[in-house]
């Protein structure tokens, strides 16, 4: 199922940026929906869900801009037209197969004129639906082809002989299913169906054979009871018991689950008024803990998130991944410098054992960030931040949960506040005066709570984006 999906989905795309561009402008495809039917061994399995979270980023595309949705046909509900067209394919072989027991002509487009293999299938099915129409076959005399016995048709043409209106040498086909004598062959296309709408594919897995890596999940529970997927990030998916196709459903799934809670209800689901809890979409992980990329995977994360703490400066913006529960699924910080740091706002242990800074361990080689927390001002806007009344003061962090940094917000509201650098004050004595007036008005770590009190700030969707969909990798 991989390796076919990133196949056929890579011929679509290029099928289209030649043929219908306009409808393409990302040059790749960035909402999919995807069906099957409900095959645990071949498609609904916490492997095949994993992969499909997971394919944005391996085919390279921006997660805040692909939707990817999987639905699976519920057992006892019919076949849907995937089916039906598989059934179709099946037939017409069934029917090539039991011509050549009472024909030598052999299956068109067959070398050998038997299904012999994959690849005779392959060579029938393209005969017939890809390239029908574009060869022809000729009918040797005596030999049974289409009977019109009882057909208009037919009695017009036993007639015309009869007659002697179908002189000598010319084409005609007679009742019984055979060629009149003395009449020449009959030419016909190969298809009756040149219908020229399908793109088949063969894959030779002795030539190129499909390894399958040794591969360990977290379990996805409750998959068998559950029918439709939505990939929120690599390794987590919303998921429903029951699947909905109306357009308040499929507008929501398709503008991504990125800033989906714990437990989604869509809002309008025609569907939901017949049983809610079957229609609420409940958010599960399937981490790939075993197998190729893994260890690559975890390394590249680690480099990352060193990468970005190094170029911290007081003052920058973060995003860090919530904690199981919390009412965020992302949290957002300020960058501010500690005196014990050296007035820097990040410290990386370079000792050779673990150490506490703040509350918080940090493991050698690893950096802790003294961060100021924001909150959102209202649950129901998600872009406007202000900051955190219950965390007044800065709170060290491992940069084990960083997301996102470096990106800028917007200060809608408030005044201007400096950014909290705890330089070393120095007081100047004045002879005239017999207080201390401070060298540095810069704000200090221990007033920002103060000077930020009021003030609200927004963030560009694109950048919560970016740490929510990085939300499943950490």
């Amino acid at each position: 199922m991989q390796h076919y999906t990133e196949e056929e989905l890579q011929w679509v795309e290029e099928y289209m940026n030649t043929h219908f561009k306009n409808d393409i402008p990302q040059g790749y495809i960035t909402h999919l929906h995807q069906h099957s039917d409900n095959a645990a061994t071949h498609f609904k399995s916490t492997g095949a869900i994993e992969y499909f979270t997971s394919l944005i980023k391996k085919l390279g595309r921006d997660a805040t801009k692909c939707h990817y949705v999987y639905s699976f046909g519920a057992p006892g509900h019919g076949k849907g037209e995937f089916d039906g067209l598989g059934g179709t394919f099946k037939n017409v072989i069934h029917g090539l197969i039991r011509a050549t027991k009472t024909s030598q002509r052999g299956i068109p487009g067959v070398e050998s004129g038997y299904i012999q293999n994959v690849e005779d299938v392959y060579n029938a099915l393209m005969t017939r639906f890809a390239e029908g129409g574009t060869e022809e076959e000729t009918i040797e005399e005596g030999e049974a082809t289409t009977t019109n016995e009882g057909t208009e048709e037919g009695i017009q043409e036993e007639a015309a002989i009869e007659e002697g209106s179908i002189e000598e040498g010319e084409e005609a086909i007679i009742n019984d299913g055979t060629i009149a004598e003395g009449i020449l062959p009959r030419t016909r296309t190969k298809a009756k169906n040149p219908i020229n709408k399908y793109h088949f594919f063969h894959h030779d897995t002795i030539a190129r054979p499909i390894h399958r890596p040794e591969e360990k999940f977290i379990k996805l529970d409750g998959i068998s009871k559950n029918y439709q997927f939505v990939a929120t990030g690599a390794g987590l998916v919303h998921m429903r018991q029951r699947s909905c196709w109306c357009m308040n459903c499929m507008c929501m799934m398709m503008e991504g689950s990125l800033n989906w809670p714990e437990s989604k209800t869509i809002s309008g689901c025609t569907s939901s008024t017949l049983s809610a809890t079957v229609y609420q979409f409940v958010k599960k992980s399937c981490v790939k803990t075993l197998g190729t990329g893994v260890t690559t995977t975890r390394a590249d994360r680690v480099h990352e998130k060193n990468e970005m703490t190094t170029l911290l400066r007081p003052g920058d913006w973060m995003f860090f991944k919530g904690g199981e529960g919390d009412s965020q699924l992302v949290w957002l910080g300020r960058a501010v410098s500690k005196t014990e740091w050296s007035n820097q706002c990040i410290w990386k242990n370079e000792t050779g054992r673990d150490l506490i800074a703040g509350h918080v361990r940090v493991a050698r080689n690893e950096y802790a960030i003294n961060v100021q927390w924001y909150t959102l001002k209202q649950a129901d806007n998600p872009l406007e931040y202000v900051i955190e009344k219950a965390e007044p003061d800065p709170i060290v962090n491992n940069n084990k949960e960083l997301l996102h940094a470096g990106f800028p917000m917007t200060q809608v509201i408030g005044s201007r506040s400096r950014v909290p650098r705890r330089r070393n004050v120095r007081s100047i004595q004045s002879d005239d005066y017999e207080y201390d007036t401070p060298a540095s008005l810069q704000t200090s770590e221990g007033h920002w709570f103060r000077k930020e009190w009021g003030n609200v700030w927004t963030i560009a969707q694109e950048d919560k984006d970016i740490a929510l969909a990085k939300v499943g990798l950490v």
